[in-house]
């Protein structure tokens, strides 16, 4: 199974991208991560190929689904110069 991830809108930082085991549930890692302002505006899934991340689906915990944005910004928050 591949990875999840969640996008958090930070009060403090605007959008952080997290990524983690597909044995935790969506909702879950949430919690542990929100502050009082924050919350989650994308989730779903990770595939990763052509040594970049590739998010897709979503989560039925939260009711969030990828944003058409998740690709570009996951990758440029780690480091990845992706080709659009």
């Amino acid at each position: 199974m591949n990875p999840k991830y969640i996008c958090i809108d930070s009060y403090i930082g605007g959008p952080k991208y997290f990524i983690f085991p597909n044995h935790i549930e969506h909702s879950e890692f949430a919690k542990k991560l929100l502050g009082e302002k924050d919350k989650v505006i994308s989730a779903g899934f990770i595939k990763i190929y052509d040594n970049e991340f590739h998010p897709y689906g979503s989560s039925f915990t939260l009711n969030v689904s990828c944003s058409k944005d998740d690709k570009r910004m996951m990758n440029l928050q780690f480091g990845i110069k992706i080709d659009d």
